[in-house]
């Protein structure tokens, strides 16, 4: 019998992307998502799956080296000076394996990204925090059509809709992973979250830390009235289309 050939492997991640914002689960009244969704449709879609960590590093550290943030003890985005030789990449396990590995985008990983030994990607390239969107897909592309004789492992990592932080800071005529136009009247606005409002018995101590976060440059959204809240909803929106 001849033996099996392993599958290749592409992985596409986009940052601080929240379940229920494709219109193959919302519908697509007010997001259309139409490459997402042929991915949803023509394979598995995960509706008890849970993110390890609310920070991009902890939570990304997590995911490709398998274990919890209390584990690794990377709690924070300025933990990244931690020894992870305890805790292999998922690039290296997949590069014993046999495999052609490649990552392209939005690194924020703990293994230094110009040390392949430490992370285990052969093509490793594009490497932005902010402003790797707009390169990605084509060098996605260029390591798929590299000639090879074993099976690959791409990662495709894309910024957006991270970039939601930059429009809350009023940054929103300089978005480095695509512009997005002026939003459009109340009336065609995406509605409230119905969890958006603090809970009625918020415990006092969650009540302060909320309010001095919102107070800082860093997450200046304490003001916000309905339709503040609202653009910003469908200006993180665009940004999942703009993936």
């Amino acid at each position: 019998m001849k033996k099996q050939q392993p599958p290749n492997i592409v992985l596409i991640m986009t940052d601080q992307q929240s379940a229920g914002t494709t219109s193959h689960e919302t519908g697509g009244k007010f997001i259309r998502t139409p490459a997402m969704d042929r991915i949803a449709e023509s394979g598995l879609s995960f509706n008890q799956a849970y993110c390890p960590h609310p920070l991009c590093g902890p939570s990304r550290t997590a995911m490709f080296c398998g274990y919890y943030p209390h584990q690794t003890r990377i709690t924070s985005n300025g933990d990244f000076k931690r020894d992870m030789k305890n805790f292999p990449c998922m690039g290296t396990l997949l590069r014993d394996a046999g495999y052609d590995t490649g990552y392209v985008g939005k690194w924020h990983l703990p293994y230094p990204v110009k040390d392949t030994s430490a992370h285990g990607f052969r093509y490793c390239t594009n490497n932005l925090s902010n402003g790797a969107d707009l390169l990605n897909s084509t060098k996605a592309k260029e390591f798929l059509q590299e000639t090879r004789d074993r099976p690959f492992f791409l990662v495709a990592s894309y910024n957006n809709p991270h970039n939601i932080c930059e429009w809350a800071r009023g940054k929103r005529g300089a978005l480095p992973d695509g512009f997005l136009s002026d939003p459009p009247p109340l009336d065609q606005l995406p509605p409230m979250k119905p969890n958006s409002a603090p809970q009625e018995d918020e415990p006092e101590a969650v009540t302060l830390l909320r309010k001095s976060y919102q107070a800082s440059p860093t997450f200046p959204v304490g003001d916000f009235d309905e339709q503040a809240w609202r653009e910003y909803i469908w200006a993180y929106y665009r940004m999942i289309e703009h993936v």
